[in-house]
């Protein structure tokens, strides 16, 4: 038979014409050179915690890698750590991970699904691939502080009845946070209308205010977090999201048949008892933004100050340059598809003495 007349499965129908842009990673144009700095996709650059990350994988057993995952260690350390039951918690393939089990879990096609813009791409792919009508509320930046429209987003909610709505904070990529009061409001709302609210904290403790606290007295949040940021494991890749121990076991019943691998479950594990050291790697980093936000504030450039783990800075008229000159040094994010971000380049963190190298090259 001609691969002419082959035919191959047809596309679900939420895909079905759809225009859906994913990476695509057998391109090697998108291999990151090894000898610049890694500052485009805010993981963690701390060389004095990769060691002990280094430490961890060096005297690891080979029986890990060769075994099934033993998650239950990982699931009593990780209680333990946060303070709540086992069954309050679900693993998963990154915080990612996580937020695909609850669209899975709970979004039917032509649901209704609500998140702020710009945030994190995979809200809206999700909802792409579900066939759900995606409603996305702007961010604005006033050159103090973010703002959303709350009761618009209040009003929608209670209007619409939607399955979700996904609210980060800090949110990425603009750093935004959600007030305590707007977020204990619209945990009411959602409570009101039957939605699931997700509280994205891939970026604590960078941001230390946490909702964990909320989960014992609502079963419509799950808080999710990431190993990616604070804890230098993003190539890893695992996550973990806490809610009330109704909701954990609906994800769970459709969780894969391991929520995240061996090598990933031993090393999370052995982090979780120096996070000491993680949290001292965050004051380094958090450190460092400070002091290049100083920086280019002294050279005149405006910055929209950090709140995650990156900071903006718009070099106005010496962008093109700038961005000419740090393209042998440096990977960063020179711009964001969105009105509220233009004209701002994205820096992740790294330690004073590597924001100084950035500088010097600001200053040629």
């Amino acid at each position: 038979m001609s691969p002419n007349n082959i035919k191959i499965p047809q596309v679900n129908r939420a895909l079905t014409g759809s225009e859906i842009w994913r990476p695509c990673w057998h391109d090697m144009t998108q291999v990151r050179d090894p000898e610049m700095m890694w500052l485009d996709k805010n993981e963690n650059p701390d060389q004095s915690l990769r060691l002990v990350v280094e430490d961890i994988m060096r005297n690891m057993p080979v029986s890990v890698i060769s075994s099934y995952p033993e998650l239950p260690p990982l699931y009593k350390s990780l209680s333990n750590f946060l303070g709540v039951d086992p069954e309050n918690l679900v693993l998963a393939n990154g915080s990612d991970g996580v937020i695909r089990c609850a669209f899975d879990c709970f979004v039917d096609s032509h649901d209704t699904v609500i998140h702020t813009s710009p945030t994190y791409a995979m809200y809206s792919v999700y909802c792409q691939v579900k066939g759900a009508n995606e409603l996305a509320f702007n961010y604005d930046w006033n050159g103090q502080c973010w703002s959303l429209n709350w009761e618009d987003i209040f009003e929608k909610t209670l209007q619409l009845k939607p399955k979700l709505v996904c609210v980060p904070t800090p949110d990425s990529p603009t750093g935004a946070i959600i007030e305590d009061n707007r977020l204990d409001q619209l945990i009411t709302i959602c409570e009101q209308v039957g939605a699931l609210l997700i509280i994205d904290e891939a970026y604590f403790p960078f941001h230390e205010k946490s909702a964990i606290d909320r989960v014992s007295f609502s079963s419509n949040i799950l808080v999710t977090r990431s190993t990616g940021k604070a804890w230098g494991l993003a190539g890893l890749r695992v996550g973990f999201g806490i809610g009330s121990p109704e909701l954990i076991q609906k994800l769970q019943t459709i969780r894969s048949m391991y929520e995240c691998n061996s090598v990933a479950a031993y090393v999370f594990n052995k982090m979780i008892s120096q996070y000491g050291v993680v949290k001292a790697s965050v004051e380094r980093l958090k450190a460092g933004l400070t002091w290049f936000e100083s920086a280019m504030i002294e050279r005149g450039f405006e910055t929209i100050p950090p709140a995650g783990n990156f900071i903006h800075v718009a070099f106005g008229e010496r962008e093109s340059q700038i961005a000419e000159n740090l393209s042998d040094l440096i990977y960063y994010r020179r711009e964001t598809p969105h009105p509220s971000l233009a004209g701002y380049s994205r820096f992740s963190a790294t330690t004073e003495e590597q924001f100084r190298k950035i500088v010097k090259v600001i200053d040629v």
